[in-house]
C-alpha cells in the first residue's frame, strides 16, 4: 500500500464493500469485463482516447498527474509522457471493455502520482491529511454514456485498490441533484455514484464540488497479485475492514 503523505489521517468513514449487486440500480452490459491500465491494455486505451480527439483538446488524461511547469504542451507530447507512465508503473486505471474496445475508465493513484485536483486551493486550505489514494477522473465512449460505464469502472477501481493493499481513497465529485450540468464538467464523477460506493462527505471544496473519503480494506486472496487477463465486471470482493493507519 503506498505510503500516506503528511498530516493526520481522515477520521475513518463507514466500510462498506464495493459494487455490492444492485448498488447502483443498473444492470450490467452483456459482455463488459474490466482489466486495468498496462503496457497490454495501452493500445485499447489509445484508441478510445484517439476516437475522441486527444480528449479534452488533447488531453491524453494526464492533466492530474501534472507538477507545475510540465503543462502547456502538445497532444502529441501529452500522449508520450503518459505512454511513459503506463510503462513505468505510474499510471493506474480500471479499463471496462466491450469485447477488445476499452469504452470507458476511472483514473486513479497513489497522492504522489496524482498531485493535482480540481479545486486545489481550497483543498489545501482545509487539508488535515493526504490519502493513500485518489480518484480523479471518469471517462466514457460518447456513444455509451448513460448505460452505466462510470459506475462499473469505480467499481472496478476499488477493487483494483484492494488488490493493491487498500486504504483511504479520496475522490472530488460534483453535486447535481436538482440542477442540469454538462456532461463536460462531470469527469470527476457525481457525488451519488460515490455515495453509492459507500464514501462520505467530509467538506466541500467549491460551489458544487465535495471532498469524498472512504477506507477500502486489503482483498487478502488478491494483495500483490498481477492481474491476469479480463475479470467479469462485476462485485468486489468483501473483506474485513482494517484500522484506521495514523502518521506520526
Amino acid at each position: 500500500m503506498p505510503a500516506g503523505e503528511s498530516g493526520t489521517a481522515h477520521p475513518a468513514p463507514k466500510v462498506v464493500p464495493a459494487g455490492r449487486p444492485g448498488r447502483t440500480g443498473l444492470e450490467p452490459a452483456l459482455g463488459l469485463t474490466s482489466r486495468p491500465l498496462s503496457p497490454e491494455t495501452w493500445p485499447a486505451f489509445a484508441r478510445l482516447v484517439k476516437k475522441h480527439n486527444g480528449i479534452f483538446g488533447g488531453c491524453w488524461c494526464i492533466s492530474f498527474h501534472l507538477r507545475p511547469g510540465e503543462g502547456k504542451r502538445t497532444a502529441a507530447q501529452y500522449r508520450a509522457m503518459k505512454r511513459a507512465r503506463v510503462r513505468e508503473g505510474r499510471a493506474h486505471a480500471a479499463l471496462v471493455f466491450d469485447g477488445r474496445n476499452a469504452v470507458g475508465w476511472c483514473q486513479f493513484g497513489p497522492t504522489a502520482e496524482l498531485p493535482n485536483i480540481r479545486s486545489q486551493k481550497a483543498y489545501e486550505e482545509g487539508l488535515r491529511g493526504f490519502p493513500d489514494w485518489r480518484i480523479t477522473c471518469f471517462f466514457i465512449d460518447r456513444e455509451r454514456r448513460g448505460e452505466g460505464i462510470a459506475n462499473r469502472a469505480l467499481q472496478e477501481a476499488l477493487r483494483e485498490i484492494a488488490r493493491l493493499g487498500g486504504g483511504t481513497v479520496e475522490g472530488y465529485p460534483e453535486e447535481v441533484a436538482g440542477r442540469k450540468v454538462s456532461r463536460s464538467f462531470l469527469c470527476s464523477g457525481t457525488l451519488g455514484m460515490f455515495e453509492k460506493e459507500g464514501f462520505e462527505k467530509t467538506r466541500k471544496i467549491a460551489m458544487h464540488r465535495w471532498v469524498v473519503v472512504r477506507r477500502i480494506p486489503p482483498d487478502r486472496t488478491r494483495v500483490g497479485v498481477a492481474p491476469t487477463g479480463a475479470t467479469e465486471v462485476g462485485p468486489a470482493m468483501d473483506t474485513s475492514p482494517r484500522e484506521v493507519r495514523q502518521n506520526s
